[in-house]
């Protein structure tokens, strides 16, 4: 049971922060209005320049795609551990696990945002997440190889 939950709760606790940046929260009106906010603090004047706002909220718009991708790399990460705690499946399966609950959860979470009046659910929104869970994969792949391609050198060698 202990085992369980402590595979599944760092997934769930990501997939609450997916629903909420599904919501209105990370709408990106809403998040551009916040981000000035916290600058105005720094940079008084800040929200009487429009041009500068107009900057910031272009350069908040174009890394929405690189968010998508990281929140789905670390939602596949997680759903992986997971399933290889709870199962003895192969390395391949537990990608495969891993790539196919990211692709529904995007998906969903394109459908919610759809349905929702200030946000916009878009089908390539759903393809940049998976794409994001397959380079997530891949890098922990990378990372698991180079570990134990280490483990191997530093250990000592057998005569």
């Amino acid at each position: 049971m202990r085992r369980g939950l402590s595979a599944l709760a760092p997934v769930a606790a990501w997939l609450g922060l997916i629903a909420l940046w599904s919501s209105g929260v990370g709408a990106h009106d809403h998040i551009t209005r916040w981000v000035i906010e916290r600058l105005g603090g720094w940079f008084p004047g800040l929200w009487s320049d429009t041009a500068a706002c107009a900057h910031l909220s272009n350069a908040l718009w174009d890394l929405r795609k690189p968010a998508h991708l990281l929140e789905y790399a670390v939602l596949a990460l997680l759903t992986y551990r997971a399933a290889a705690i709870l199962t003895s499946a192969s390395r391949r399966r537990l990608a495969v696990t891993a790539v196919v609950f990211c692709s529904l959860v995007g998906a969903l979470d394109e459908l919610h945002q759809s349905l929702d009046p200030i946000r916009t659910g878009l089908p390539t929104d759903a393809l940049v997440d998976v794409l994001g869970a397959v380079l997530g994969l891949a890098c922990g792949a990378l990372v698991r190889r180079w570990r134990d391609t280490r483990r191997r050198s530093c250990s000592p060698s057998s005569t």
